[in-house]
């Protein structure tokens, strides 16, 4: 999804500085690609030469979103309405409401994602993180 999303804002994620240690969850597609769009809006076209999207990833359960270069300060109050948003939105297939669970291993999930993911675990006969 990450591609994707860098495909969709080529502003933001110039070939000259890609995302270092980025990865997005599938169901973080929609926050991440809407958070992009708000960024574009906010920013003059100088504003987006200067900046960009340094890392998008899933950290501890939550969307994390860095920027590089110079940026107007209200970019972070859209930053953190993402974030804050990725709270409750399921990492896996997008729904909502989601929950943090911190089994072992820190995730946001819907409880149908949840389920899926301790069958999985159950066939893979590792103790599942329920």
């Amino acid at each position: 999804m990450l591609i994707k999303l860098i495909h969709a804002h080529p502003l933001l994620f110039p070939a000259s500085r890609p995302p270092r240690h980025s990865a997005l969850p599938d169901g973080w597609f929609a926050i991440a690609h809407a958070l992009c769009c708000a960024i574009e809006a906010q920013l003059t076209s100088a504003e987006l030469t200067a900046c960009g999207v340094a890392r998008v990833s899933a950290v501890q359960g939550r969307l994390e979103v860095a920027m590089m270069g110079a940026y107007p300060d209200a970019i972070d109050g859209l930053i953190e309405s993402a974030v804050l948003l990725s709270e409750v939105t399921c990492q896996e297939c997008g729904e909502r409401p989601a929950s943090f669970r911190a089994n072992g291993v820190n995730l946001t999930l819907c409880g149908f994602c949840e389920h899926e993911r301790c069958i999985r675990a159950a066939r893979n006969a590792r103790p599942p993180a329920c």
